[in-house]
């Protein structure tokens, strides 16, 4: 149940950059269970994140300096 938890934990954090979002704060309070019945989880705890457009390029690959 580890793995398939942190798979999901890295699939959202995944899905947060590709959106130009970084978490910065991401702790064990920040892991929801979504349901009683299973492992799926959210991610919450958004106060500190940022969106930063200027990191990524359109095709997803870092912005050279």
């Amino acid at each position: 149940w580890v793995c398939g938890v942190m798979k999901q934990l890295l699939s959202a954090v995944s899905y947060c950059h590709k959106q130009q979002i970084i978490h910065r704060n991401i702790r064990p309070e920040s892991i929801l269970l979504a349901s009683e019945e299973g492992w799926n989880i959210k991610l919450a705890g958004f106060v500190y994140a940022v969106k930063r457009p200027e990191l990524f390029s359109n095709d997803d690959e870092p912005l050279q300096n």
